[in-house]
């Protein structure tokens, strides 16, 4: 059975990386560890492949915008293979598989209680990430988390990647809740185009990610910290 939060809201989606997740911790080591085992430590490449993908390695942060902050998995892999050649693509895939059972789990400050909070009033929690279904589902399981979604869709899922609508369309299907009933959460404008694109009725930005309040706020129904303030936003009594 499903809640109905203040707001009218009965099931919730969100992004994985800088909502659920710190997107900084969790991808600089991913980044590394990845260029030391694609280039054996040469610096100079390792920065073309950090330069493609819009990572800063002198500053340890991500472009906002750039393929790895808003595009899937599977567009990074294939940018990173044309610069290495023949062969490139089984490469970074092999080197992929390793990196990802490596990733640091860091979840945003007061996730679990304000998930815990909603999960526990009835609302229908999801998952809808360019990352790959089987990442997602490891970092939740890792996090101690899985419960609390009924939903997990990655790029790799079937239903396409964002901003395309059709892992908010597989949500639809999994909660049986209409669009209108549903909010999206997330850290990016892709994000917001997502749920744009899905009709579904809150874009809810969070400043947990790599974008500014000020790129946001152009195409989210309201910005956020973070996911901590879910509750209070959907008019849920807070957990002290």
């Amino acid at each position: 059975m499903t809640g109905r939060a203040s707001s009218g809201v009965r099931a919730i989606l969100f992004d994985k990386d800088g909502t659920l997740f710190s997107f900084d911790a969790t991808w600089t080591a991913y980044c590394e560890r990845m260029f030391d085992q694609l280039t054996g430590q040469d610096e100079a490449l390792s920065n073309e492949l950090a330069e493609i993908c819009g990572y800063d390695r002198r500053e340890g942060t991500f472009v906002p915008g750039s393929v790895i902050v808003a595009g899937s998995t599977e567009e990074v892999l294939r940018l990173w293979a044309g610069k290495l050649g023949e062969g490139g693509l089984g490469k970074v895939r092999r080197a992929q598989e390793a990196a990802v059972r490596a990733l640091p789990l860091v979840p945003v400050a007061g996730a679990r209680v304000a998930l815990e909070n909603l999960h526990r009033n009835g609302i229908f929690l999801g998952v809808a990430t360019n990352d790959t279904e089987a990442s997602a589902r490891n970092q939740l399981a890792h996090a101690g988390l899985s419960e609390l979604f009924g939903f997990v869709a990655g790029s790799d899922s079937g239903y396409g990647a964002k901003p395309g609508p059709g892992m908010a369309e597989g949500f639809g299907r999994a909660s049986g809740i209409s669009p209108a009933e549903t909010a999206m959460v997330g850290d990016s404008v892709h994000d917001m185009e997502f749920a744009c694109n899905a009709g579904l009725a809150e874009r809810l930005a969070v400043l947990s990610g790599p974008a500014e309040r000020e790129e946001l706020e152009r195409f989210a129904t309201a910005v956020l910290p973070d996911i901590s303030h879910l509750p209070r936003h959907h008019g849920l009594a807070e957990d002290v």
